[in-house]
């Protein structure tokens, strides 16, 4: 495998590792004031976003190294279904509450995200199964277990109060399931399914409800006044309407100075096009475009259904995580919580991001070397 390393795919390796450098940055720069105004150090951020990248980096190396079909085996994929399952439930009943929502598990000082690791773990659970079957994944039968399976990830998703990571999970799987080859009539019937289920839960749960009737009166109101519970998306707007073509530049950003909450996280695309302007944003835009559709080309190429399933649900993965970030920051989604893959705020997800790029390139090395 070492002779041969030159046979990865560089390019996206490049453009991935650029983006993260990117991160550590415009991460540092949005937090500087905020950390400074709480009487924290401002380089313990630069230094965290350091050390996941570093932790990322050799992560994403190993396994860009390792056989990745060795993880195609029924019985790891079935301790993965549950370990995911039983860290989901113990996030949703035993987890930190951050803003009325048990996402989290605290280790020390390390916070864990069950729900990104879901994500991750579906798409290889979903590859698993789909290669077992073969072509037999068109028959319904099949559908259902597939479904059942993607049932199982998102309900305790749901009881953390995570209706975003929910939603975004059932994407991923519906378009797995979609890609895989699984019948356009089966799984039309569960978008309508879905719509009732998103009703239902914001009915019995006020935050979800509170966020879509928000998001409606910010769409609708062309006075764009200014509420308690639309102040957060009214900033992310204003940010990005400040920027212009240009941008006010590098750390001169305004609405960074608290008056943007989540800037550094679920809101960093509306800093980016503060700092940078409208150019850079349509530049790093494309850069996405890029890399999305560069993991798709390793998919398409890929030598086994395996590989082609894992690299097609990473290339979603990062496509949904894109949109719904993007989207919420222009306010054409209502306000979730996803991250920008490789730049936002936050370490268990740089880490499975970097670790999913190190599965992409495995592939892309198999695809380029002859066996036997």
């Amino acid at each position: 495998m070492l002779r041969n390393i030159k046979k990865i795919d560089y390019l996206l390796l490049i453009f991935v590792l650029l983006l993260v450098f990117f991160g550590i940055i415009m991460v540092y720069s949005t937090t500087f004031y905020t950390q400074l105004s709480s009487h924290q150090s401002a380089e313990d951020v630069l230094n965290s976003g350091l050390l996941y990248a570093c932790i990322g980096t050799l992560v994403m190396t190993l396994l860009a190294v390792f056989d990745y079909r060795k993880i195609n085996n029924k019985y790891l994929m079935f301790a993965l279904f549950i370990i995911v399952i039983l860290l989901n439930l113990y996030a949703a009943f035993r987890g930190t509450t951050v803003r009325g929502a048990n996402r989290y598990i605290d280790i020390g000082s390390i916070r864990i995200t069950p729900s990104e690791l879901s994500k991750s773990a579906l798409v290889f659970m979903m590859a698993s199964a789909i290669h077992s079957v073969g072509d037999n994944v068109k028959k319904f039968g099949n559908f259902v277990f597939l479904f059942l399976m993607l049932v199982c990830i998102i309900v305790p998703t749901l009881l953390q109060k995570s209706l975003s990571a929910s939603v975004g999970i059932g994407v991923i799987g519906l378009a797995v399931m979609f890609i895989a080859g699984t019948r356009v009539r089966y799984i039309l019937p569960v978008i309508p399914l879905a719509l009732a289920v998103i009703k239902l839960y914001t009915i019995f749960k006020g935050y979800a409800s509170t966020r879509i009737v928000t998001y409606k009166a910010v769409v609708f109101d062309r006075a764009y006044n200014i509420t308690d519970q639309s102040y957060q998306i009214m900033q992310s707007i204003y940010a990005i309407g400040t920027g212009g073509l240009l941008g006010k530049g590098i750390g001169k950003s305004e609405f960074k100075l608290l008056r943007l909450p989540d800037a550094h996280t679920d809101f960093i695309f509306s800093i980016i096009a503060e700092e940078l302007g409208y150019v850079f944003s349509l530049v790093l835009l494309l850069t996405y475009i890029f890399i999305i559709g560069r993991i798709f080309k390793i998919a398409i190429e890929s030598k086994d259904t395996f590989g082609f399933i894992v690299a097609s649900g990473i290339g979603t993965i990062v496509a949904v995580h894109v949109l719904i970030n993007v989207g919420v920051a222009i306010c054409t989604l209502p306000t979730t919580g996803m991250t920008l893959p490789f730049i936002s705020k936050g370490g268990t997800s740089l880490i499975i991001m970097m670790s999913l790029i190190g599965i992409v390139l495995n592939i892309s090395y198999r695809n380029n070397v002859s066996e036997g």
